[in-house]
Protein backbone atom coordinates (compact mmCIF):
# COMPACT_ATOMS: atom_id res chain seq x y z
CA UNK A 1 0.00 0.00 0.00
CA UNK A 2 2.53 2.42 0.90
CA UNK A 3 4.29 1.98 -2.04
CA UNK A 4 1.03 2.38 -3.99
CA UNK A 5 1.02 5.81 -2.23
CA UNK A 6 4.29 6.66 -3.16
CA UNK A 7 4.19 6.05 -7.08
CA UNK A 8 0.10 7.84 -7.20
CA UNK A 9 1.80 10.98 -5.43
CA UNK A 10 4.64 10.82 -8.45
CA UNK A 11 2.22 10.61 -10.94
CA UNK A 12 0.65 13.94 -9.19
CA UNK A 13 3.49 15.59 -9.21
CA UNK A 14 4.17 15.61 -12.64
CA UNK A 15 1.11 16.22 -13.34
CA UNK A 16 0.78 19.18 -11.48
CA UNK A 17 4.50 20.60 -13.63
CA UNK A 18 2.45 22.18 -15.60
CA UNK A 19 0.79 24.35 -13.39
CA UNK A 20 4.05 26.18 -12.42
CA UNK A 21 4.79 26.74 -16.75
CA UNK A 22 5.34 30.49 -16.93
CA UNK A 23 2.89 29.88 -19.80
CA UNK A 24 -0.40 29.56 -17.73
CA UNK A 25 0.63 31.05 -14.55
CA UNK A 26 -2.37 33.09 -14.99
CA UNK A 27 -4.17 30.16 -14.83
CA UNK A 28 -2.57 29.14 -11.42
CA UNK A 29 -2.77 32.10 -9.91
CA UNK A 30 -6.24 31.45 -8.42
CA UNK A 31 -5.36 28.17 -7.11
CA UNK A 32 -2.01 29.31 -4.54
CA UNK A 33 -3.44 27.09 -1.72
CA UNK A 34 -2.02 24.17 -4.10
CA UNK A 35 0.67 25.82 -5.37
CA UNK A 36 2.16 26.46 -1.97
CA UNK A 37 1.87 22.82 -1.20
CA UNK A 38 5.28 22.48 -3.62
CA UNK A 39 8.78 22.76 -2.43
CA UNK A 40 11.56 25.06 -4.32
CA UNK A 41 13.12 21.96 -4.96
CA UNK A 42 9.89 20.17 -6.13
CA UNK A 43 9.50 23.49 -8.30
CA UNK A 44 12.78 23.01 -9.73
CA UNK A 45 12.33 19.55 -10.86
CA UNK A 46 8.55 20.42 -12.59
CA UNK A 47 10.22 23.03 -14.20
CA UNK A 48 12.21 20.37 -15.58
CA UNK A 49 9.83 18.26 -16.95
CA UNK A 50 7.77 21.17 -18.25
CA UNK A 51 10.13 22.39 -20.41
CA UNK A 52 11.11 18.03 -21.67
CA UNK A 53 6.79 18.27 -22.41
CA UNK A 54 6.77 21.35 -24.33
CA UNK A 55 9.52 19.91 -26.56
CA UNK A 56 8.31 16.72 -27.37
CA UNK A 57 4.65 18.73 -27.79
CA UNK A 58 6.25 20.89 -30.73
CA UNK A 59 7.97 18.28 -32.39
CA UNK A 60 4.63 16.33 -32.67
CA UNK A 61 5.60 13.35 -30.10
CA UNK A 62 2.96 13.73 -27.74
CA UNK A 63 -0.72 14.15 -28.59
CA UNK A 64 -1.89 16.89 -25.77
CA UNK A 65 -5.26 15.68 -26.06
CA UNK A 66 -4.38 11.82 -24.86
CA UNK A 67 -2.28 13.27 -22.17
CA UNK A 68 -5.02 15.74 -21.05
CA UNK A 69 -7.19 12.87 -20.83
CA UNK A 70 -4.86 10.73 -19.42
CA UNK A 71 -3.96 13.03 -16.76
CA UNK A 72 -7.56 13.93 -15.54
CA UNK A 73 -8.02 9.88 -15.23
CA UNK A 74 -4.91 9.59 -12.93
CA UNK A 75 -6.09 13.02 -10.62
CA UNK A 76 -9.47 10.80 -10.25
CA UNK A 77 -8.04 7.53 -9.67
CA UNK A 78 -6.03 8.80 -6.17
CA UNK A 79 -7.30 8.11 -3.10
CA UNK A 80 -5.49 10.41 -1.28
CA UNK A 81 -7.10 13.69 -3.25
CA UNK A 82 -10.46 14.90 -1.69
CA UNK A 83 -13.40 16.01 -3.70
CA UNK A 84 -12.61 19.63 -3.82
CA UNK A 85 -9.23 18.95 -4.96
CA UNK A 86 -9.88 16.52 -7.88
CA UNK A 87 -12.32 19.65 -9.12
CA UNK A 88 -9.35 22.24 -8.74
CA UNK A 89 -6.52 19.86 -10.60
CA UNK A 90 -9.60 19.01 -13.09
CA UNK A 91 -9.99 22.85 -13.61
CA UNK A 92 -6.48 23.82 -13.98
CA UNK A 93 -5.99 20.81 -16.77
CA UNK A 94 -9.15 21.38 -19.07
CA UNK A 95 -8.34 25.48 -18.70
CA UNK A 96 -4.82 24.46 -19.48
CA UNK A 97 -5.70 22.14 -23.00
CA UNK A 98 -8.84 24.17 -24.29
CA UNK A 99 -7.49 27.58 -23.98
CA UNK A 100 -4.38 26.42 -25.17
CA UNK A 101 -4.24 23.40 -27.48
CA UNK A 102 -7.12 22.22 -28.69
CA UNK A 103 -8.55 23.03 -32.03
CA UNK A 104 -12.07 23.00 -32.65
CA UNK A 105 -12.14 19.21 -33.45
CA UNK A 106 -10.04 17.96 -30.65
CA UNK A 107 -11.88 20.60 -28.68
CA UNK A 108 -15.13 18.95 -29.47
CA UNK A 109 -13.35 15.84 -28.82
CA UNK A 110 -12.13 15.86 -25.56
CA UNK A 111 -15.53 17.35 -24.37
CA UNK A 112 -17.02 13.63 -25.66
CA UNK A 113 -14.70 11.52 -23.99
CA UNK A 114 -14.49 13.32 -20.51
CA UNK A 115 -17.71 14.41 -19.73
CA UNK A 116 -19.16 10.83 -19.16
CA UNK A 117 -16.19 9.75 -17.87
CA UNK A 118 -15.05 12.47 -15.20
CA UNK A 119 -17.04 15.00 -15.04
CA UNK A 120 -20.91 14.77 -13.09
CA UNK A 121 -20.73 18.67 -11.98
CA UNK A 122 -22.98 20.52 -13.56
CA UNK A 123 -21.12 23.86 -13.82
CA UNK A 124 -18.01 22.06 -14.69
CA UNK A 125 -19.84 20.87 -17.86
CA UNK A 126 -21.64 23.82 -19.00
CA UNK A 127 -18.26 25.84 -18.31
CA UNK A 128 -16.56 23.50 -21.01
CA UNK A 129 -19.28 23.32 -23.58
CA UNK A 130 -19.08 27.11 -23.17
CA UNK A 131 -15.22 27.24 -23.58
CA UNK A 132 -15.70 24.50 -26.65
CA UNK A 133 -18.19 26.36 -28.54
CA UNK A 134 -15.86 29.49 -27.67
CA UNK A 135 -12.91 27.81 -29.73
CA UNK A 136 -15.48 26.20 -32.41
CA UNK A 137 -16.00 29.76 -33.30
CA UNK A 138 -12.45 30.89 -33.44
CA UNK A 139 -10.51 31.60 -36.75
CA UNK A 140 -9.28 28.31 -38.13
CA UNK A 141 -7.37 26.89 -41.37
CA UNK A 142 -9.75 27.75 -44.32
CA UNK A 143 -10.95 30.85 -42.77
CA UNK A 144 -10.03 34.24 -44.47
CA UNK A 145 -9.02 36.51 -40.93
CA UNK A 146 -11.10 37.84 -38.74
CA UNK A 147 -10.26 41.61 -39.27
CA UNK A 148 -7.82 43.55 -41.46
CA UNK A 149 -6.26 45.80 -38.87
CA UNK A 150 -4.25 48.92 -40.09
CA UNK A 151 -0.24 48.01 -39.92
CA UNK A 152 2.49 50.73 -39.68
CA UNK A 153 5.63 50.59 -42.12
CA UNK A 154 9.01 52.06 -40.41
CA UNK A 155 8.48 55.33 -41.93
CA UNK A 156 5.18 55.96 -40.51
CA UNK A 157 3.02 55.16 -43.42
CA UNK A 158 -0.11 53.04 -43.10
CA UNK A 159 -1.76 50.14 -44.76
CA UNK A 160 -4.21 47.25 -43.86
CA UNK A 161 -3.54 43.81 -43.32
CA UNK A 162 -5.75 42.87 -46.18
CA UNK A 163 -3.74 45.17 -48.73
CA UNK A 164 -0.60 42.76 -47.93
CA UNK A 165 -2.24 39.47 -48.83
CA UNK A 166 -2.01 39.06 -52.69
CA UNK A 167 -2.28 36.43 -55.26
CA UNK A 168 0.70 34.63 -53.76
CA UNK A 169 1.23 32.41 -50.81
CA UNK A 170 2.06 34.93 -47.96
CA UNK A 171 3.60 33.68 -45.10
CA UNK A 172 3.30 35.71 -42.15
CA UNK A 173 5.69 35.89 -38.98
CA UNK A 174 3.99 37.87 -35.93
CA UNK A 175 7.07 38.88 -32.95
CA UNK A 176 8.56 41.01 -30.89
CA UNK A 177 11.56 42.41 -30.58
CA UNK A 178 11.82 41.46 -27.12
CA UNK A 179 11.47 37.85 -27.82
CA UNK A 180 14.46 35.56 -27.74
CA UNK A 181 13.14 32.77 -29.96
CA UNK A 182 11.43 35.42 -32.24
CA UNK A 183 15.55 37.27 -32.35
CA UNK A 184 16.75 33.42 -33.10
CA UNK A 185 14.14 33.07 -35.86
CA UNK A 186 15.29 36.35 -37.79
CA UNK A 187 18.39 35.56 -39.72
CA UNK A 188 16.81 32.60 -40.62
CA UNK A 189 13.60 33.96 -42.01
CA UNK A 190 16.18 36.79 -43.48
CA UNK A 191 17.53 33.59 -45.92
CA UNK A 192 14.63 31.86 -46.54
CA UNK A 193 12.91 34.67 -47.51
CA UNK A 194 16.14 36.19 -49.55
CA UNK A 195 16.06 32.53 -51.33
CA UNK A 196 12.07 32.02 -52.24
CA UNK A 197 11.64 35.41 -53.11
CA UNK A 198 14.06 35.36 -55.59
CA UNK A 199 12.39 32.31 -57.63
CA UNK A 200 11.65 33.66 -61.19
CA UNK A 201 7.11 33.59 -60.61
CA UNK A 202 7.54 34.49 -57.10
CA UNK A 203 5.11 32.68 -55.62
CA UNK A 204 5.86 33.24 -51.66
CA UNK A 205 5.74 36.47 -50.14
CA UNK A 206 7.24 37.16 -46.36
CA UNK A 207 5.78 39.62 -43.93
CA UNK A 208 7.25 40.72 -40.33
CA UNK A 209 4.51 41.84 -38.17
CA UNK A 210 6.00 43.12 -35.01
CA UNK A 211 3.46 43.56 -31.74
CA UNK A 212 5.75 45.40 -29.99
CA UNK A 213 4.46 47.70 -27.26
CA UNK A 214 6.20 51.03 -28.78
CA UNK A 215 6.37 51.90 -32.25
CA UNK A 216 10.27 53.68 -31.79
CA UNK A 217 11.38 50.74 -30.27
CA UNK A 218 10.37 48.38 -33.11
CA UNK A 219 11.64 51.03 -35.90
CA UNK A 220 14.93 51.79 -34.01
CA UNK A 221 15.51 47.94 -33.94
CA UNK A 222 14.28 46.86 -37.46
CA UNK A 223 16.63 49.72 -39.01
CA UNK A 224 19.65 47.69 -37.42
CA UNK A 225 19.09 44.16 -38.44
CA UNK A 226 19.30 42.99 -42.12
CA UNK A 227 16.12 42.05 -43.05
CA UNK A 228 14.63 40.58 -46.68
CA UNK A 229 11.43 40.32 -45.87
CA UNK A 230 8.56 43.32 -45.42
CA UNK A 231 8.38 44.79 -41.90
CA UNK A 232 5.22 46.30 -40.37
CA UNK A 233 4.16 47.48 -36.66
CA UNK A 234 0.81 46.91 -35.60
CA UNK A 235 -0.94 48.87 -32.58
CA UNK A 236 -0.80 46.93 -29.67
CA UNK A 237 -4.79 46.79 -29.36
CA UNK A 238 -5.20 46.01 -32.55
CA UNK A 239 -2.83 43.05 -32.14
CA UNK A 240 -4.04 41.79 -28.98
CA UNK A 241 -7.35 41.58 -30.94
CA UNK A 242 -6.06 39.68 -33.56
CA UNK A 243 -4.40 36.91 -31.49
CA UNK A 244 -7.19 36.61 -29.24
CA UNK A 245 -9.74 35.23 -32.33
CA UNK A 246 -6.55 33.16 -33.80
CA UNK A 247 -5.89 31.98 -30.36
CA UNK A 248 -1.95 32.67 -30.24
CA UNK A 249 -0.75 32.90 -26.83
CA UNK A 250 2.97 33.09 -27.32
CA UNK A 251 5.15 34.43 -30.03
CA UNK A 252 6.96 33.69 -32.46
CA UNK A 253 3.99 32.23 -34.49
CA UNK A 254 4.26 31.68 -38.23
CA UNK A 255 1.05 31.80 -40.18
CA UNK A 256 0.80 30.87 -43.99
CA UNK A 257 -1.91 32.44 -46.06
CA UNK A 258 -2.63 31.23 -49.70
CA UNK A 259 -3.81 33.22 -52.86
CA UNK A 260 -7.22 33.13 -51.92
CA UNK A 261 -6.54 34.93 -49.18
CA UNK A 262 -7.51 32.13 -46.59
CA UNK A 263 -5.73 30.82 -44.19
CA UNK A 264 -3.99 27.66 -45.20
CA UNK A 265 -2.24 27.04 -41.74
CA UNK A 266 -2.40 28.95 -38.91
CA UNK A 267 0.58 27.58 -36.94
CA UNK A 268 3.04 27.02 -39.88
CA UNK A 269 6.41 25.39 -38.97
CA UNK A 270 8.81 28.04 -38.08
CA UNK A 271 12.13 29.31 -40.64
CA UNK A 272 14.63 26.77 -38.47
CA UNK A 273 11.78 23.78 -38.71
CA UNK A 274 11.77 24.57 -42.82
CA UNK A 275 15.57 25.19 -42.91
CA UNK A 276 16.13 21.69 -41.04
CA UNK A 277 14.08 19.69 -43.44
CA UNK A 278 10.63 20.84 -43.05
CA UNK A 279 9.31 21.10 -47.27
CA UNK A 280 5.82 23.58 -46.28
CA UNK A 281 7.50 26.04 -48.97
CA UNK A 282 9.26 24.12 -51.80
CA UNK A 283 5.83 22.43 -51.97
CA UNK A 284 4.73 25.94 -53.18
CA UNK A 285 6.74 26.39 -56.31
Amino acid sequence: MKSTVKILSFVLTVIIAVMVSVEINADVSKNDGLRSELSSDEKELLRWYIDNHMKRKRYGHLDMCDATIRNLRTIDSIPELNDNKKNMLFSIFIDMYLDREADSIKARRFYNVVRPKLLCHPEMDKKIRSKVKFIENQTKNGDCFPFYPTLYRSDGSKLSLQDILSDRYTYIEIWATTCGPCRKELPVLHELSATYSGEPDKKIRFVSISIDDEFVKWQKFVSGVESSCEQYFIEPRDGARLLSHMRVFGVPRFILVGPDKKIVDIDAPRPTEIKNGNPILRNLI
